[in-house]
């Protein structure tokens, strides 16, 4: 990586913009393209690009399992995927896999595919886990809360209300 020298603030300003433009730019082909792309393609995007397809694809509720497994943002403590209704079990899988112990909230309030396997891997899995939202998770029984008891202590807030 080159770093580059910055004379003057111009200077920062003109190439924050040229940055700004090119995301810009990047985010509108994929979304453009997205149903043309392969999915292994997502994995080579920039992190900060990742998220902002992410978000993109949860707010037109185009989210799927096989999608978060390429856009899935490793530095975050915080996950929300509230209303993603195409996630299953195996979103809870990659999600426990990848990120296990960093998780310290996550939302999956109306994911309706959610069960007890998942977030049995969830409990075993993000042990500081401190927040989570299973609002309107229909599959989800008191075996999580079980699992959640014996392997999350420092969890805090749980929600599972109906939604």
């Amino acid at each position: 990586v080159e770093l580059m020298e910055i004379s003057s603030p111009t200077q920062l300003d003109k190439e924050s913009t040229k940055e700004f433009k090119l995301k810009a730019l990047c985010l509108a082909y994929v979304v453009k393209n997205f149903d043309l792309l392969p999915e292994s393609s997502l994995k080579t995007l920039p992190e900060d690009l990742k998220a902002l397809v992410l978000e993109h694809l949860k707010g037109r509720g185009q989210l799927q399992d096989s999608h978060l497994m390429y856009l899935l943002p490793t530095q975050n403590h915080s996950i929300n995927l509230q209303n993603c209704i195409g996630l299953s079990d195996l979103s809870l899988n990659h999600i426990g896999s990848v990120l296990n112990s960093r998780v310290a909230e996550l939302i999956l309030s109306n994911c309706v595919f959610i069960t007890d396997a998942g977030m049995k891997v969830i409990a075993e899995s993000c042990p500081n886990l401190q927040k989570l939202d299973l609002s309107g998770c229909g599959y989800v029984t008191w075996l999580t809360i079980r699992n959640l008891n014996r392997h999350c202590t420092p969890l805090t807030e749980l929600d599972l209300s109906e939604g």
